[in-house]
């Protein structure tokens, strides 16, 4: 949080000099949605990610760390809530569900916005389901003085499996987001 705040401040005094009075206008309403973490927010109501204009925004790639925070300050204590009312086996189910209505929704907008924090909820919540599916799992024998649950083993071919895939099948016409997401 620090670091933010200096980088604000930062823009807005160097913003102060340089600009219009509508354009630092314009500014500290971006340093403030992105101060409030909804900066992604504020630029999907006014503008698609490729238009020219994101260039001039400074604080437009604050949009992503928006996203972050939105994720652990909404969906991680209701993850802790959900998981300390209901069973190992129950939460795994929500979580699976929710990546999957989310990868669902991701799919069907097709790039619609780039900034919309529901496509990028699939990593998040799919690395939440991973850490559940390891959270209990029995343990092979030992790989270098380490042991790895078969959790942890099935998450690392996975991720093997994936990469690989992604180099085959993605080109410059991929639509982001959709199924490239997982």
């Amino acid at each position: 949080m620090p670091p933010l705040l200096a980088i604000l401040m930062a823009c807005m005094a160097v913003g102060f000099v340089l600009l219009f009075s509508s354009e630092y206008t314009h500014l500290a309403r971006h340093a403030f949605k992105s101060l409030l973490f909804v900066q992604n927010l504020q630029l999907e109501s006014e503008l698609d990610y490729f238009d020219k204009e994101l260039q001039l925004k400074p604080l437009a790639n604050l949009w992503s760390l928006s996203v972050e925070m939105q994720f652990y300050l909404l969906a991680v204590p209701l993850l802790h809530l959900v998981s300390s009312r209901l069973s190992l086996r129950q939460t795994q189910a929500i979580l699976l569900t929710a990546v999957i209505v989310a990868l669902l929704v991701s799919t069907h907008l097709h790039g619609a916005s780039y900034y919309d924090a529901v496509p990028r909820l699939v990593p998040f919540l799919g690395g939440a389901l991973l850490g559940y599916m390891m959270a209990k799992t029995p343990t092979p024998a030992t790989l270098s003085g380490e042991r790895l649950s078969w959790g942890g083993i099935s998450a690392l071919t996975l991720c093997i499996v994936g990469l690989l895939a992604l180099a085959l099948l993605l080109n410059g016409g991929t639509r982001y987001p959709g199924w490239v997401i997982l």
